[in-house]
């Protein structure tokens, strides 16, 4: 009965039924369109920003408190070496490198006191070089040298080719 009505006002207005079946397959062919475009628009600027990522996890050691003692101690560069061969090893990994970066004392030639510095050891191949500006001294480093990171605290007590003593324990 109510299919017999529907097929009958179809028959007897066909022309609004045309009017009505265009305007709503323009109306959804509007919508998938407006949709489509911001999922690619999406995925570009997903892809762009994913570009400059060169890393993909990170993984930090800290410090493990031994229970028979208060001493503290991290994992040795020995355990990193391990770790960056495991990581290497897992399936769907492309690189693995391992970046230290302690909070020390440096100790300024003719300056008194100590200044805190973050300091970072990058293996030679790193892909932080990538990403490197150097805004003044030389492109390269040579053993012993380091750069300074622009706007660290205390940046002005190290002069471009001066000497910072400190000790690694």
């Amino acid at each position: 009965m109510i299919l017999s009505y529907a097929f009958k006002r179809i028959i007897r207005s066909w022309k609004l039924f045309t009017a009505l079946l265009l305007g709503t397959m323009l109306a959804a062919t509007f919508f998938a369109g407006i949709n489509i475009g911001a999922d690619t628009s999406a995925k570009q600027a997903l892809n762009q920003q994913l570009s400059t990522i060169t890393v993909d996890a990170y993984s930090s050691g800290g410090y493990n408190t031994d229970p028979s003692s208060s001493r503290t101690y991290g994992l040795s560069s020995q355990n990193w070496t391990s770790v960056k061969g495991l990581l290497k090893s897992v399936s769907g990994v492309a690189e693995a490198e391992m970046i230290s970066r302690p909070y020390l004392s440096l100790q300024v030639k003719n300056e008194t006191g100590s200044y805190y510095f973050y300091v970072t050891g990058i293996e030679g191949e790193s892909r932080v070089y990538d990403g490197l500006t150097v805004t003044g001294g030389s492109t390269s480093l040579g053993a012993n040298e380091t750069y300074v990171v622009l706007g660290s605290k205390d940046q002005d007590k190290l002069k471009l080719g001066g000497n910072a003593s400190f000790r690694i324990r």
